[in-house]
């Protein structure tokens, strides 16, 4: 499996939430709605469960040293790719929660959406959502891999 498609889309989610984020600080796009910090929650989320999705590919059950023996066995390949969807949505919802405490603790990390126990309940929400997607798109591309894989066996 090659991990650099997974590392690749999470530098660039993290450069895209990294960049909204200063443009948001500078506009304070917070504070023109509600729509925004959602929108960098579920984006948050994505980065966060693709983060989820390198360490599973390059630390759990397929390291190295048994990918290569294991890697066109299906079961394997169905139990990595659940590794996979659900380390992308816990990384996010976890980040997303230590988000939401940070920004309960530190004064300068809130913005004018932070107001109620609602609006963190949306957060989270929006950031375990974006970690579903970073999850579904690592399925899928192990699916097509495995498709892959198959028709080369015959």
């Amino acid at each position: 499996m090659d991990v650099r498609l997974f590392v690749r889309q999470f530098v660039l989610w993290l450069a895209i939430v990294a960049i909204l984020e200063w443009i948001g600080m500078i506009w304070d796009l917070s504070a023109q709605g509600i729509y925004y910090d959602k929108l960098l929650h579920f984006l948050g989320g994505v980065t966060a469960g693709y983060a989820g999705v390198v360490l599973v590919a390059s630390f759990g059950p397929s390291c190295p040293e048994n990918m290569l023996y294991r890697m066109h066995q299906p079961p394997y390949l169905e139990h990595l790719t659940k590794a996979m969807m659900v380390a992308a949505i816990v990384f996010a919802f976890v980040i997303g929660v230590a988000w939401e405490i940070l920004q309960f603790f530190l004064p300068w990390m809130r913005d004018y959406s932070d107001q109620s126990w609602q609006d963190t309940l949306g957060d989270v929400i929006c950031d375990t959502l974006g970690g579903g997607a970073a999850g579904v798109h690592a399925m899928l591309w192990m699916a097509e891999r495995e498709a892959e894989q198959t028709e080369s066996s015959k």
